[in-house]
């Protein structure tokens, strides 16, 4: 698994609760499911590196836009394959290694 880098998450995020969007007539999740949803997400996508504020902001966020059936699925998800099934988009591919040549470059004169 590789290391997403935070802009990444964003992504990732702003793709699964858009997919995610409240059904009228279903009860919104809690907070604390949001946020188990969010950490599980990132696991799976093997992201290390969160900022407090950028979770609590996807927090709310998933309150208010997200079905409480769907975060649970997100939740209790253990791969990619899984998350896809509770709606979620793919996560995005990680950027490319820049190029490096194997032999470095002869000073100019």
């Amino acid at each position: 698994m590789t290391r997403r880098s935070i802009p990444a998450r964003h992504l990732v995020l702003v793709a699964l609760l858009a997919v995610a969007l409240f059904v009228v007539g279903c009860a919104n999740p809690t907070g604390d499911e949001c946020k188990k949803a969010i950490e599980n997400i990132d696991r799976i996508h093997g992201i290390t590196n969160t900022v407090p504020a950028e979770t609590a902001a996807a927090v709310r966020k998933c309150r208010t836009a997200a079905s409480k059936e769907s975060v649970l699925c997100m939740r209790d998800a253990t791969d990619e394959a899984a998350l896809t099934k509770c709606g979620a988009k793919p996560a995005p591919a990680a950027p490319a290694a820049p190029a490096t040549p194997a032999v470095p470059a002869a000073p100019a004169r």
